[in-house]
């Protein structure tokens, strides 16, 4: 493991795989609905997309063509801390494959008919979340527990923020948070580290910034210039990563019921947990496997296999830099509503005051650590929680601590962190998480069929 730093100060983490003939290379940029407004939500997910479409020397035909040359894929995400650019390819193809993920990233044209065409396909991507109840269950519930908190906005923004969009707009805010003080570059593969810094800085460095121009032709051609325009980024969530406010986010209670002419009714309960590389992560680790990541979960045998309420249910924890859910993923039939919200506020009671067993401690524990030893072997793992540990780390913690590697942690160190999870760690996590009175809500389905208002009633119930 080896991170170094490029002539601009981009941060770059590398990990040396001898025993592939690949590599996995991510680009991380401070750039995600996090750092949006009401106004301009879903600006970064659109920047996302056009990246792309088109450089000054290659049109979206040509990127995707050389990627079929040249490498597995290339793809991308914008979530709401982070957009993530990642790829993978062979060794040999590894100069080619940084000079056009670089040429992606930095030259992007922003061509005004390309944008236009693009808005149409983030419009048609936001009716397709839409009309997917898992996507609208979880995203409708942070809106409504993170209220006015831009961490809780939805990512791809609304159709009508979208439409609105200008290609100045667009563009300049391209510009703003595409440079190098918000970047973290992350690589895993058969590679020597010589010949990593070398292409790296050759594509990424001053050299690769050099050639980029604002919309109104001034060169930026100094990292000075560049990182000024940091200081436009005014929203109330970048503050808390300043020290200018509290990074404390705002969480609130809440209930929200969404109608929709579907079958099933989807349901998303959640708890106030922990945020992102909390110390307690292990052991919340093994909770979530006990509640509710397999088959062999509480909630899937108790639930599905034993009261035969619910086709899928599952537990998951969704963790921000300065907040975190713990999250309770239910689908049922609309007969089979009521009983099974019933059924699920009591068997959580019943595990807080019971706890969780020696036995099934074990028994997670160890589902635990052969997951990590699977993920492990993936070069893509390896690149994504490198990168992710290094990334968040530089703002997590700002000015607060000067590892930058802090957050890395090995296989054989997560394994024995696994096993040493106690009884005690998790039956805590279990009577602090699991508080009824800051519970919420979501509920998407056919209103027609299902009376919200007396879901909305157990849940009140549960939470007084």
């Amino acid at each position: 493991m080896e991170l170094f730093k490029l002539t601009n100060g981009i941060e770059v983490i590398f990990e040396k795989i001898p025993y592939v003939h690949t590599l996995s290379l991510g680009v991380y940029v401070k750039s995600g609905s996090a750092y949006e407004n009401k106004k301009n939500n879903g600006i970064s997910h659109l920047i996302e997309h056009m990246v792309f479409k088109g450089t000054k020397k290659r049109s979206a035909r040509d990127i995707a063509k050389q990627t079929a040359l040249i490498g597995d894929d290339i793809n991308a995400y914008t979530e709401n801390e982070s957009t993530v650019f990642y790829g993978n390819t062979t060794t040999e193809n590894f100069e080619a494959f940084a000079e056009m993920f670089a040429d992606m990233i930095i030259n992007s044209a922003f061509e005004e008919k390309s944008l236009e065409k693009e808005k149409n396909i983030v419009e048609n991507e936001i009716d397709m979340y839409n009309d997917s109840p898992d996507d609208i269950v979880q995203e409708q519930l942070e809106l409504s527990c993170f209220p006015d908190e831009p961490v809780g906005f939805a990512v791809c923004g609304s159709k009508e923020n979208v439409e609105a969009f200008t290609r100045e707009e667009v563009y300049e805010r391209y510009l703003e948070y595409y440079i190098p003080e918000n970047m973290v570059i992350s690589i895993a593969g058969n590679l020597e580290i010589d010949r990593v810094k070398e292409v790296i800085e050759n594509n990424f460095g001053v050299k690769g910034f050099s050639t980029r121009k604002s919309i109104r032709s001034a060169e930026l051609t100094s990292l000075e210039i560049r990182n000024q325009l940091v200081n436009k980024l005014n929203t109330p969530y970048t503050k808390k990563y300043t020290g200018k406010k509290s990074k404390k986010v705002r969480y609130v209670p809440a209930f929200k019921a969404v109608h929709k002419d579907i079958e099933q009714l989807h349901i998303n309960v959640a708890f106030p947990a922990l945020a992102l590389y909390d110390e307690r992560r292990f052991a919340m680790a093994v909770l979530n496997s006990y509640l509710g990541e397999s088959n062999n979960s509480l909630l899937f045998q108790k639930i599905r296999e034993d009261l035969g309420l619910a086709y899928s249910v599952s537990s998951y924890s969704s963790n921000y830099m300065f907040t975190g859910l713990m999250l309770i993923d239910m689908a049922v039939n609309a007969a089979n509503a009521e009983n099974a919200c019933e059924g699920l506020f009591e068997l959580l009671n019943d595990v807080k005051e019971k706890g969780i067993s020696e036995s099934e401690l074990l028994i997670h524990k160890e589902q635990l650590v052969t997951e990590l030893i699977m993920e492990d072997e993936s070069m893509s793992y390896k690149m994504e929680t490198n990168g992710s540990a290094v990334f968040f780390g530089k703002y997590k913690d700002e000015g607060g601590n000067d590892d930058p590697l802090r957050y890395i942690v090995e296989l054989d160190e997560k394994i024995r962190r696994v096993r040493e999870v106690s009884l005690k760690e998790v039956n805590e996590l279990l009577k602090n998480f699991i508080d009824f009175s800051k519970m919420s809500m979501c509920i998407v389905g056919n209103g027609e069929e299902i009376e919200f208002n007396k879901i909305e009633k157990e849940y009140l119930k549960w939470r007084s």
